[in-house]
């Protein structure tokens, strides 16, 4: 099914913002002022594109030194949010990573792209300019109550580290995929899974779930590709965890967002039979192996999710 008109537009993007501290400036980020594109004039964090075959905090390391000169240690991921600026036509996913600068490079950052920032400054995070003066990737990260210096804050789990694929201007960019993982009452500690076909990944087992489109929530992304893949109706849906997903063999890379959503008894049809072999029920705990598993399912399951386990973040 087409997405709807509104949402007829370039699919997401996808951003890396880094959150750089220094010991030399307890409780402060570095923050620049954007000029000549999105957000001109508002404060924001450095970063750019996830370019082909990145991992976050690889990304994060190279757009810092590229735009500041500054080297990042004990680097780590921390969240994500779906940024939507009509105003501009624009839609991405920022993700977010943050690091503390190494001291044995260079202390002070330097303005290396002047034609896309007016300068660097250290800022205290809880005398942050106000709201408004706030580039939205940023307005939207603090919303969700985030703070870099409360280590309460227990970011999700991480990509493995893997060697560095990314061969500039080659490849395109990243796409953004939402996989849904659905469950039921009448099947506990299952979620359904179909084997791919005639794409991707044909042969492997998968979640329902498909691309993001222009405009739309995670959830509401998934909602959709249930519905029209499984004839399925989801309720009490929720972020679960963003993976990326790279398979340079098959020119694949994506950064999927999980989302979580239950049925009640209803049994799925395949409505994509040119896509999907069928649909079938299976616990968790007894998954197929890694090597039957599509690329951001096994990621996934790499990284320790577990949607049966109500204390995880």
């Amino acid at each position: 099914m087409a997405a709807p008109i509104r949402k007829q537009r370039d699919r997401p993007k996808v951003g890396v913002g880094v959150i750089a501290t220094s010991r030399n400036h307890p409780n402060c980020v570095l923050l620049g002022k954007r000029k000549n594109s999105a957000g001109d004039g508002l404060y924001a964090l450095p970063g750019g594109h996830l370019e082909f075959g990145e991992g976050w905090c690889e990304c994060g390391s190279r757009e810092l030194l590229e735009e500041t000169g500054l080297v990042l240690k004990d680097m780590e991921y921390c969240g994500v949010v779906n940024t939507v600026m009509d105003i501009d036509n624009l839609h991405y996913i920022d993700l977010f990573v943050r690091g503390e600068v190494d001291t044995t490079h260079s202390e002070q950052p330097e303005n290396r792209e002047p034609h896309k920032c007016e300068g660097w400054h250290w800022f205290d995070w809880d005398s942050l300019p106000p709201e408004d003066q706030l580039f939205l990737p940023l307005r939207l990260f603090i919303n969700q109550g985030f703070n870099p210096f409360n280590r309460v804050n227990k970011p999700a789990p991480q990509t493995p580290s893997q060697p560095s694929t990314w061969i500039p201007n080659h490849h395109k960019r990243p796409g953004v995929g939402v996989g849904v993982l659905v469950t039921t009452p009448s099947q506990p500690g299952c979620v359904l899974l179909g084997i791919r076909k005639g794409s991707t990944g044909s042969g492997l087992f998968a979640t329902p779930g498909g691309h993001l489109e222009y405009g739309e929530d995670w959830c509401e992304c998934g909602s959709r590709e249930a519905l029209e893949e499984a004839g399925l109706v989801l309720k009490n849906m929720e972020f679960c965890v963003a993976v990326n997903a790279i398979n340079p063999s098959e020119d694949y890379h994506y950064i999927t967002l999980f989302v979580l959503g239950e049925i009640d008894n209803t049994e799925p049809q395949n409505l994509e039979p040119h896509l999907c072999e069928g649909w079938q029920w299976v616990e968790w705990e007894k998954f197929p192996p890694q090597d039957q598993l599509f690329c951001a399912l096994k990621v996934l399951k790499q990284q320790g999710y577990h949607p049966f386990v109500s204390t995880q973040q």
